[in-house]
């Protein structure tokens, strides 16, 4: 893949994640990061990653990307959710 699909895809893929995240069932965040997961190992036995070090990092940084966007999905869906039950006590007073 080109350098440039790469990137548009890791964004788009990023950007999914995202606002999975941020849905009411935080559950469905784990679906990008084993879909990640999946397609590493098939890059891996298909053999267009041939250093198992680069391999283990790429799949580590890739994890840990993915999961830090889960966590800031979830932590702004909880205070989109707080903000909301704020704005409707000030109004019942």
């Amino acid at each position: 893949m080109p350098d440039i699909t790469s990137f548009i895809v890791i964004f788009l893929l990023c950007g999914l994640q995202y606002i999975i995240s941020r849905l009411k069932f935080g559950i469905l965040g784990a679906v990008v990061p084993i879909i990640y997961i999946i397609s590493m190992f098939y890059t891996y036995s298909m053999g267009k990653i041939n250093n198992i070090t680069v391999f283990i990092v790429l799949l580590l940084a890739g994890i840990a990307f993915l999961s830090a966007e889960w966590i800031h999905g979830r932590q702004d869906r909880k205070k989109k959710h707080a903000d909301e039950l704020d704005k409707m006590k000030k109004q019942e007073l």
